[in-house]
């Protein structure tokens, strides 16, 4: 049964898209590359959210355990939650960039990773069970431009050598 993290009011922060895809609404598909490519805790990483009829939205996961805000956590556990969301934040920003060199599908995908690890200013970082949750993601600051996004460039495949042909024999 899902666990309840926080409401975020409409306000909180500039939803963001890609290909004009709602990053929120793609959770699920997003989720799911999570943990296939990287592992469980990865697509755990995300609240789920839900989004209300107010234009808030409800933050859950299906983590079990105390949640806590890491705000209100002792600073020794909320540096260790950190270094751990900061870790798992750097595999996904990895992905993202192998992803970006796979052809324009993923491309698409490696921009939706890279965009998702964003997050309007404030305290967006919870502890369920010890392990780190950000409610919030895939938000810039309200207003925020976002800067475009360019794929990593194709790794460059070095070309067959060239064997002379050897002339036919006389």
């Amino acid at each position: 049964m899902p666990q309840n993290l926080i409401t975020t009011p409409g306000g909180a922060g500039q939803a963001l898209e890609v290909s004009g895809r709602s990053l929120v609404g793609a959770h699920a598909q997003i989720t799911s590359i999570l943990k296939s490519r990287l592992g469980h805790n990865h697509g755990e990483l995300l609240a789920q959210p839900r989004l209300l009829p107010e234009g808030g939205i409800a933050w859950s996961t299906s983590l079990e355990g105390t949640v806590q805000p890491a705000s209100q956590l002792a600073p020794d556990e909320c540096a260790k939650l950190q270094q751990r969301a900061d870790r798992l934040s750097g595999e996904i920003r990895g992905l993202a960039q192998q992803m970006a060199t796979e052809g324009p599908a993923a491309q698409v995908v490696a921009q939706m990773l890279e965009r998702v690890l964003l997050q309007a200013p404030g305290d967006w970082l919870y502890s369920v069970g010890g392990k780190p949750v950000f409610v919030l993601w895939g938000h810039a600051a309200p207003g925020a431009v976002l800067p475009a996004w360019t794929a990593a460039p194709a790794p460059v495949k070095a070309a067959a050598p060239v064997v002379p042909a050897t002339p036919p024999a006389a």
